[in-house]
């Protein structure tokens, strides 16, 4: 497979995840700031997206963890507020 085939795929997957709602509007912008000085911008917002989200997760997870039970008081909504306002 040629480079022309490959970048077509690509756009067209691309494509795909626009329609399916998977990518948005924003990931459009951070194409935009990608250029030849920092060709890699859009995987690396990417990767750092990733992990900052798993480390989130974890939080989440510890937090729900430390809690006894949910009808436990005083649940922390302010740290769940923070983190899945973060993620979202």
């Amino acid at each position: 497979m040629d480079v022309g085939q490959m970048q077509k795929r690509l756009l067209d997957y691309m494509n795909s995840l626009l329609k399916e709602g998977i990518l948005d509007s924003q990931f459009a912008q951070l194409q935009q700031l990608q250029d030849e000085s920092n060709p890699d911008f859009v995987a690396e917002v990417v990767n750092l997206f990733f992990t900052d989200s798993e480390n989130l997760i974890n939080d989440l997870s510890n937090a729900l963890y430390k809690i006894p039970s949910f009808s436990s008081f005083p649940f922390p909504f302010t740290v769940l507020s923070s983190v899945l306002f973060v993620l979202v």
